[in-house]
């Protein structure tokens, strides 16, 4: 009977224990929306983690709440530049700003820790040179998608390098030597890795990438809003990263899951006017006011009045032959 109830406590504490560990919905997101001129970017991204419930280490920065200033601000600022104008040589960055916050860790805990979050907000004005066609401007969007690779500081603590700065050195803990009843299950970016082979991966992780939203923004879903006059495409892809951990525990008349993870999961949109439409990763923006497709609609009905106006004559023309022919041979 007392061991009947052990196991049933043991149980009990095992569910809520998986249940809180299991990684929550994510409201992550990465919005552009073209705004006259200029695309303007807001960039939420929020991460959170419990590796430190075994790994007893930092993975992410903690106790932040800054709104990025001073050297660390150029420095955001010139990676961004950087990232950006590999993917598009002429873009123009303006008006960055980050804020960052993050709650404390306890790395003595060891069961049913508390997560620890980490929150960034990014914005900033992309502007890209344009020429007009036929009174349309063309943009290339594929800067859209890029990584900023550098070691980001906040007050003092990296926050971009997350692989190489934290997580690197909590991942020994997953891969323990084999013991009896225990094993553990890990991927990083939903691939499965082991012992031999986690580190160059993991190394890779950086919290601000949005590298993996390589779909032409023409097979993003869209969608329409008359009334607002706007329109929005939604990417297929998230951007984000992901480790994900199990620790299987085998016992007589029990198995255990215990679910460890570190991730951020972030969906992206785009925004614009009615005026554009999408050809592959390139936005074709009516630029002309409407004047362009109101010349081209006078084109296509004075070409019709023509053609009306052409044929009308040319009918005329052949019932008088004709009656003049007629009049001939009488």
């Amino acid at each position: 009977m007392i061991m009947r109830l052990r196991t049933l406590i043991t149980v009990a504490a095992m569910i809520v224990l998986a249940a809180s560990l299991t990684p929550p919905a994510s409201a992550s997101s990465y919005a552009v929306q073209l705004d006259g001129d200029k695309f303007r970017v807001v960039w939420e991204v929020d991460a959170m983690q419990n590796l430190t419930a075994l790994s007893k280490t930092m993975v992410f920065p903690q106790n932040l709440s800054y709104a990025m200033t001073g050297a660390d601000l150029t420095a955001f600022n010139s990676a961004l530049r950087t990232a950006l104008q590999s993917r598009i040589l002429t873009v123009v960055i303006t008006q960055p700003a980050v804020s960052l916050s993050s709650s404390g860790v306890n790395v003595t805990c060891s069961f049913h820790c508390p997560l620890q979050w980490l929150n960034v907000t990014v914005a900033f004005d992309v502007q890209e040179p344009t020429t007009l066609t036929a009174g349309a401007g063309r943009y290339d969007l594929s800067w859209m998608a890029f990584r900023l690779a550098e070691n980001l500081e906040a007050a003092g603590q990296a926050f971009n390098t997350l692989g190489q700065s934290y997580l690197i050195q909590a991942m020994p803990s997953f891969f323990p030597s084999p013991t009896p009843g225990r094993t553990f299950t890990v991927k990083v970016g939903g691939l499965l890795v082991s012992k031999a082979d986690y580190q160059a991966p993991v190394q890779e992780i950086v919290l601000l990438d949005t590298s993996s939203l390589v779909t032409p923004l023409e097979e993003w879903a869209h969608s329409q809003d008359l009334n607002a006059g706007t329109q929005t495409w939604r990417s297929p892809n998230d951007a984000g990263f992901n480790i994900t951990a199990i620790q299987q525990i085998t016992e007589v008349d029990l198995i255990t899951n215990i679910y460890y993870f570190a991730a951020a999961r972030v969906s992206a949109e785009f925004s614009a006017p009615l005026t554009a439409h999408a050809q592959g990763n390139v936005l074709i923006v009516d630029l002309s006011n409407g004047l362009w497709e109101g010349a081209a609609a006078f084109i296509v009905v004075a070409a019709l009045a023509t053609l009306i106006v052409t044929t009308i004559l040319d009918r005329k023309l052949t019932r008088s032959s004709r009656r003049r022919k007629a009049s001939r041979n009488h």
